[in-house]
């Protein structure tokens, strides 16, 4: 005679699917190292998990533009600290032709020195970027000194953002610097080539003027350099202590996920010994 057992059967292949589901899932946090691997495992966590992930990706873009914003600001600061180098030694040998007759050979080579001096300057001014200009504010695909030193860029400022509602000028209008320090050797050449003493120590006197300029402006580069990197050095901090925060939400320690796996593993291979048991019983009993 049989004897049927169709529930017991039922309950213990719904506990070996059971067992099996719980394994699979130990099995995938020991790999990934993650809690929470769906919003359905811990909607809250979830939840905190998406805003702390869409801010590091805010961070991670302030980042980004603070290191773009340096390395221009790096190169302006230094275009004007050579600019400035380039106007005092312009300034010197016309000290140096004040006390020369008009007419002497000397003011000629001066001269000629001032020029090439100026081409120098020229080329500072046009100091680029990659494909842009650093100094024709937003009009930065073109030189924006031409050779003879007039200026072609705009008045614009363009910023990068490197925190919350920290805003850098990374793009700047050449000519209140440039413009004045190629003007000041232009007068040099014209005063060197046909001037007294008086009016070459006047032209002098415009290149201090003008370096002084270029020293302002040079400081002002490195005091937004300093801007960028007190921005970064805080959104560093607000990273860090996210992603800490996060890995403690999803993250599940190594040590209770081995656990675990065994645990689950014990636990599975019981669950299919019994219920391997339970249906050879029943097909004996199927075939008394």
């Amino acid at each position: 005679m049989r004897i049927s057992r169709p529930s017991g059967t039922t309950q213990l292949l719904a506990d070996l699917r059971m067992r099996s589901a719980r394994f699979a899932r130990a099995q995938q946090e020991a790999v990934s190292g993650l809690r929470i691997l769906t919003p359905s495992d811990d909607p809250v966590g979830s939840a905190t998990l998406a805003r702390i992930e869409s801010r590091v990706a805010e961070i991670e873009q302030f980042r980004r533009n603070g290191v773009s914003a340096r390395v221009s600001l790096e190169a302006e600061s230094g275009a004007l600290h050579a600019a400035r180098e380039v106007v005092l030694q312009a300034r010197e040998l016309a000290r140096g032709a004040t006390g020369l007759a008009p007419g002497d050979p000397l003011r000629a080579q001066i001269v000629q020195q001032v020029q090439l001096l100026r081409q120098e300057l020229v080329s500072l001014g046009n100091t680029r970027m990659g494909d842009d200009f650093l100094f024709g504010g937003t009009a930065s695909t073109a030189p924006p000194f031409l050779a003879d030193g007039t200026y072609q860029g705009n008045l614009g400022t363009r910023e990068a953002e490197v925190d919350d509602g920290t805003r850098v000028v990374v793009r700047r209008n050449g000519q209140p610097g440039f413009g004045a320090a190629i003007q000041a050797l232009v007068d040099i050449e014209t005063q060197v080539t046909s001037g007294d003493g008086t009016a070459i120590n006047t032209a002098a006197t415009a290149a201090d003027q003008a370096a002084r300029g270029l020293l302002g402006l040079e400081s002002d580069a490195g005091s937004r350099i300093a801007t960028v990197e007190r921005a970064a050095n805080r959104i560093a901090t607000e990273q860090s202590t996210l992603l800490t925060r996060r890995d403690a939400i999803r993250s599940v320690d190594p040590a209770e996920a081995a656990v675990r796996l065994r645990t689950e593993q014990q636990a599975l291979e019981q669950a299919y010994a019994v219920t391997a048991r339970a249906l050879e019983l029943n097909l004996l009993d199927f075939l008394r």
